[in-house]
């Protein structure tokens, strides 16, 4: 699952199947190092198994000579029959990143199959230079290779823009070109995409107007409005989502008036845009579509999905009216927490307080925490007295959601119940409470150092990293070769090495470099972070072995953890892997580690978001237990977390990014 850092959104993605790990060989020292090549060149050219030859592919990518292992790889390449190892090939000549390698893919695709030729194109993309640009720019308009010519223009980025500007004059391949400009969002493009939208077949100019609002250059904008009057009906919609990102109040009149007039589907893009451009305008319009019911469904569904993807003061009223929706009833009142200076929360409360079933209190705990300096404070008092006098665990959660400061002595005795649920709501709590837990630092850490269970220990190691309690890493040792508490264990360890002794630190450094090679991702993940937490420079090898790891999370982390030691002898491997990458995070931590001329950055990056989500259960499966959610954050975290008995999850001081969700069935 994939959870946008915004109020309850929740989307839903399968998630993508594991990878089997490539052997590669390493090379050791001295003479034996110099054999590396020879041997896996041999090995590719002769061995009978396909594994065999496949690892012998990842091995040339890496090591040997390398003009040596670029002959080698093509020449097998055109007469390798297994697809594994020809993946392989490709992806070792992407790594070696030779510019001799385009003119050779180019004569050996012709006759290859789409595959084949997809493969072979996102390695000249990898490799990059003038020679790659010209070569795709002029497959763009080939039917069967250009949307991947795209992909890897995309890769290139800014230095393909020329050729691709040139490429826009050309009709068959105007509309990829204009597709791969706005990907790049280059704003040197502008100027083009502007000419060209004026003159350009139907396909190329809706293709054109949506580069032009994914670049976001305000001088866009007068081209945009004139094709509002456009004939053909998806370039007024492409037009319309453009102008929600770029327009101003000034043109606020021109998009009202076609959500006036015109067909449902007109009118239901241009209130989504007249919500962005101007709320005031925008307002008495939503009202209506969600009021009427003879309303057409796709400009109600408008109406409320820019009622809740963008609430403001002026939209306070339609937002109020939605919560007698029991369909969307949960999301006006995220969208009423939502609001700018809290101008939703006293409504907000009102309902709450009304509502014997509690449903709104999530939304109203999270207003509360977010706008608590701007709101009155006997309003912030009633309503934290409203969350208190649910004695629920859900209630003590929300109410430190809520950052109740008179929490703490409740949180205390918590901390010696008997039930270990009970305990580990009492470290989410104490987590969500941050710094104002601080007077229980010394009671969490003696809480950890007693505590057995699993889920208690995992949420308890998170409320010490979030309140500053040190452990000492000698006393957790044991918890190092868990796999269910392994992660949170490490983390706190690296979090406290500074006051260990020399031996403690040499044994605690060693163990995250064992870890990873654990057989679970999120060990692995884990301890990767915790290297970057230790601040072991020296662990970088390790670190960029695991750049190659076949789960997407530990990549994400290994690169997290060299961005954050700023090595530079591993530039080399992280800009290896760069050149391969395709998940869109991992590619974004691979930039940031690889950036020349960076310093050594916070091991963890808190934000200021709440990640909330709400977990809904299929039909059958009971309900009221809690259980746990696996959230991977973009700063590399890989959290097991405890979800609400009600659906509920709650991660404070959320890096900005894309944070994925998968849920577990125990606790």
């Amino acid at each position: 699952m994939r959870a946008a850092l915004a109020l309850g959104i929740l989307i839903v993605a399968a998630p993508a199947a594991a990878q089997a790990p490539l052997e590669v060989a390493p090379p050791s020292s001295g003479w034996s190092e110099r054999l590396v090549g020879p041997r896996a060149r041999a090995t590719l050219t002769g061995a009978a198994e396909a594994a065999a030859r496949r690892d012998a592919a990842a091995t040339l990518g890496r090591y040997g000579e390398p003009r040596r292992a670029v002959e080698t790889l093509l020449h097998v390449l055109g007469t390798e029959a297994d697809p594994r190892v020809r993946l392989a090939i490709f992806d070792a000549l992407a790594r070696r990143a030779d510019p001799t390698t385009i003119a050779a893919l180019e004569e050996l695709m012709v006759g290859w199959d789409a595959d084949d030729k997809h493969a072979a194109l996102r390695t000249i993309g990898a490799i990059g230079g003038d020679a790659a640009v010209r070569l795709l720019v002029d497959r763009l308009g080939a039917s069967e290779v250009g949307d991947v010519a795209v992909e890897a223009l995309v890769r290139i980025g800014p230095p393909a823009v020329p050729r691709l500007l040139h490429a826009l004059s050309i009709p068959i391949a105007a509309e990829r070109a204009a597709r791969a400009l706005g990907r790049i969002g280059d704003a040197r493009a502008t100027p083009s995409l502007v000419g060209r939208a004026r003159v350009a077949p139907p396909d190329a100019r809706v293709a054109t107007v949506r580069a032009l609002g994914r670049i976001g250059d305000p001088r866009a904008v007068p081209v945009l409005v004139e094709l509002l009057e456009d004939t053909d009906p998806r370039t007024v919609h492409a037009a319309l989502e453009a102008l929600s990102g770029l327009a101003g109040p000034e043109q606020a009149s021109v998009v009202a008036s076609l959500a006036d007039r015109g067909t449902s589907g007109q009118r239901a893009a241009a209130l989504r845009a007249l919500c962005a451009i101007d709320p005031v305008a925008a307002a008495p319009r939503v009202e209506a579509a969600i009021a009427e019911v003879e309303a057409p469904a796709v400009l109600r569904s408008a109406a409320i999905d820019a009622l809740l993807g963008r609430p403001t003061a002026p939209m306070r009223r339609a937002l109020i009216a939605l919560l007698d929706d029991p369909q969307h009833r949960l999301a006006a009142a995220d969208g009423l927490a939502r609001i700018p200076a809290g101008d939703g929360v006293p409504a907000l409360l009102e309902r709450a307080l009304a509502d014997s079933a509690r449903a709104l209190d999530p939304a109203l705990a999270l207003g509360l925490r977010r706008h608590e300096a701007e709101l009155d404070r006997d309003l912030v008092e009633r309503a934290r007295a409203h969350l208190r006098a649910d004695g629920s665990r859900r209630g003590l959660v929300l109410g430190a959601l809520a950052r109740d400061p008179t929490l703490q002595e409740t949180l205390l005795g918590g901390l010696a119940s008997a039930d270990p649920l009970d305990r580990a709501h009492v470290g989410l709590a104490l987590e969500l409470l941050g710094d104002r837990a601080a007077a229980l630092r010394r009671s969490v850490t003696e809480a950890i150092l007693v505590e057995e269970d699993p889920v208690a220990f995992r949420s308890l190691a998170r409320a010490a990293l979030r309140v500053g309690a040190p452990v000492d890493p000698a006393r957790i040792d044991a918890r190092w070769w868990e796999p269910s508490t392994a992660v949170e264990a490490l983390w706190l360890s690296a979090a406290s090495l500074a006051d260990a002794g020399p031996r403690t630190r040499r044994r605690t450094r060693r163990a995250m470099r064992r870890s990873l090679r654990a057989p679970r991702a999120r060990v692995r993940a884990g301890a990767a972070l915790a290297l970057a937490l230790a601040r072991d420079r020296a662990s970088w090898r390790a670190l960029a072995a695991a750049l190659d790891d076949p789960h997407d999370a530990v990549r994400l982390a290994a690169a997290r953890a060299l961005e954050v030691l700023a090595v530079d002898a591993a530039r080399g491997a992280v800009e290896a892997r760069l050149r391969v990458e395709a998940e869109p995070r991992v590619r974004a931590a691979l930039v940031a580690a690889a950036r020349p001329g960076r310093r050594p950055a916070p091991a963890l990056r808190p934000g200021r978001s709440m990640l909330y989500a709400r977990v809904s259960t299929a039909p059958g499966i009971e309900r009221g237990h809690d259980f746990a959610v696996e959230v991977t954050l973009a700063d590399g975290r890989w959290l097991r977390t405890l979800a609400l008995a009600t659906g509920e999850v709650f991660v404070p001081d959320v890096p900005a990014g894309v944070a994925e969700l998968q849920v577990a069935l125990e606790p």
